[in-house]
């Protein structure tokens, strides 16, 4: 049983310059989260745990015409960590498996929004870069042999932290307008998630050298 409490002072301050056609926003929220676990199945004592984070994000807008404006951003994301527990289905856990830590990113986006013809055509595109470190992901128990896995059942999952991914991205998307019932809309997107040297492999109890993983 997982219970877990989220207290969060979030602000935001926005400043006007260049003749009111560029917007600096920054934001930022600062929270503290409490965790407690208890294993009903091992009938451990309850843990706890908690994690104070302070992530911001900062934004600029540039309207170069009345039709296209283009941004930035710098953010930081965080998602807290947890427990998995003692046992996980026919397994006890490793001690080192039995809680994961917070996971936290930096994205980086560019991008522009825009209107052409009246209005009838917007186009969007956006580029980013997102960083994590100690990304947390769905496994199996490292001591957990599915060649024992029977028939119809279904293997017990876990959270690890695998250790640091990169990813990088682009997307296009549109919409026209033909007329007061016909529209036309689309959208691509490209993008290259890659997990880093040295970065845990779950199962396979292993460490990505670029060559055991390199997708």
């Amino acid at each position: 049983m997982v219970n877990e409490t989220t207290d969060a002072l979030f602000g935001s301050l926005s400043y006007d310059f260049a003749d009111d056609r560029a917007t600096l926003t920054v934001e930022a929220r600062k929270s503290w989260v409490d965790v407690s676990f208890f294993d009903n199945v091992a009938r451990i004592a309850e843990q706890t745990d908690s994690y104070n984070n302070f992530t911001p994000r900062i934004t600029l807008e540039y309207d170069a015409t009345d039709d296209s404006m283009l941004y930035a951003s710098v953010a930081k994301g965080v998602k807290a960590g947890g427990f998995n527990g003692f046992v996980a289905g026919p397994v006890n856990l490793l001690a080192a498996e039995q809680k994961f830590s917070e996971e936290i990113n930096w994205t980086y986006e560019i991008g522009s929004k825009n209107t052409f013809a009246d209005g009838r055509f917007a186009f969007n595109a956006a580029a980013y870069v997102v960083n994590w470190s100690s990304a947390q992901v769905q496994s199996l128990p490292s001591n957990f042999n599915t060649v024992n896995l029977q028939p119809g059942s279904v293997a017990p999952t876990i959270f690890l932290n695998i250790g640091d991914v990169k990813s990088w991205g682009i997307e296009l998307d549109g919409t026209y307008v033909i007329n007061e019932n016909f529209s036309i809309n689309f959208s691509a997107t490209t993008s290259d998630p890659k997990y880093k040297t040295g970065t845990k492999v779950g199962q396979f109890v292993g460490v990505c050298d670029g060559i055991f993983c390199p997708a």
